[in-house]
């Protein structure tokens, strides 16, 4: 015995449903593979922006720190030469801070150039005290970087050393009154 389903409007609405359904999964799988694009576009849009972000963080840090190391060297650099000055005599300080300035210049970029300055503090009738003013500059590429002060003062009476006396033979009355190196970073030099 043979089934006979008739064909009429329930059959080709049952394929019209049918074809709806499958151009609806279609639809459906293609706009997934739409979505998946969107995503990975959007993914590929984040990972280059925290790319870049991270590089100009890197390379900022970067540059800070050749600046902290440039400052650093300029400061060592000014210390020393008021070290070395601090420990010169008042006669040979102008030879000296030559001396000194050129050999603390470095061919890396580091200038150090020492004007110095000398005066006369007191009274002539307690004693004069001469002294010389020592004005230390350290430049880096034609840029002043470090500026440093130094003093040495001195009675014309007793001077600080003669050139005769051994190193670390000075006496008592042979110290300077003053003779420390004193800093005063410039200021909005970069």
């Amino acid at each position: 015995m043979q089934l006979h389903t008739p064909s009429g409007p329930l059959d080709t609405q049952n394929q019209l449903m049918q074809q709806q359904l499958m151009q609806s999964h279609r639809t459906a799988a293609r706009q997934r593979q739409g979505s998946l694009v969107i995503e990975c576009t959007m993914a590929t849009l984040l990972l280059t922006t925290c790319a870049v972000g991270l590089l100009k963080w890197t390379q900022n840090s970067a540059q800070i720190n050749r600046k902290a190391n440039m400052h650093l060297a300029a400061s060592l650099l000014a210390d020393n030469a008021a070290l070395r000055l601090s420990q010169s005599s008042i006669n040979r300080a102008e030879m000296d801070a030559t001396r000194v300035a050129n050999q603390l210049s470095t061919p890396d970029g580091f200038l150090v150039t020492i004007d110095n300055n000398e005066f006369t503090t007191g009274n002539p009738r307690d004693g004069e005290l001469r002294g010389i003013h020592f004005t230390i500059n350290v430049t880096a590429n034609d840029a002043p970087v470090k500026i440093t002060h130094a003093w040495i003062l001195e009675s014309p009476d007793t001077p600080l050393s003669s050139a005769n006396d051994p190193p670390g033979a000075e006496t008592e009355s042979d110290a300077p009154a003053v003779a420390s190196p004193k800093t005063a970073e410039a200021s909005n030099l970069d």
